[in-house]
């Protein structure tokens, strides 16, 4: 009876350091997110589209499917402008299917 007793403490416990370890991974790519969309926003600023494309590109590795992401990638891709990124941008938020029927 102890060991049955034992053997859920031994499975509560590594369940809830496996939750801990998933947020803190989760909470590092938002951090990562985070750092590369506001490198993105600040050269989008200074009018260097190609690093703020690079940065935003670099976000959206980490959220694929960020709406507002892809919205400023294609922004900064057309004032490059930069076609084969713009169709790979509207590619990616096809896939996703983020794109509106009237776009």
């Amino acid at each position: 009876m102890s060991s049955d007793k034992d053997r859920k403490r031994k499975t509560k416990r590594d369940q809830k350091i496996r939750e801990r370890h998933e947020e803190e991974q989760r909470l590092q790519r938002r951090e990562k997110s985070m750092h590369y969309r506001s490198l993105a926003v600040e050269a989008f600023r200074s009018g260097d589209y190609r690093r703020a494309l690079d940065h935003i590109l670099k976000d959206l590795k980490i959220y694929p499917s960020d709406l507002k992401a892809l919205h400023f990638a294609l922004d900064c891709a057309e004032r490059l402008p930069d076609e084969e990124a713009e169709l790979g941008i509207l590619e990616q938020m096809y896939r996703a299917d983020l794109l509106d029927e009237k776009a």
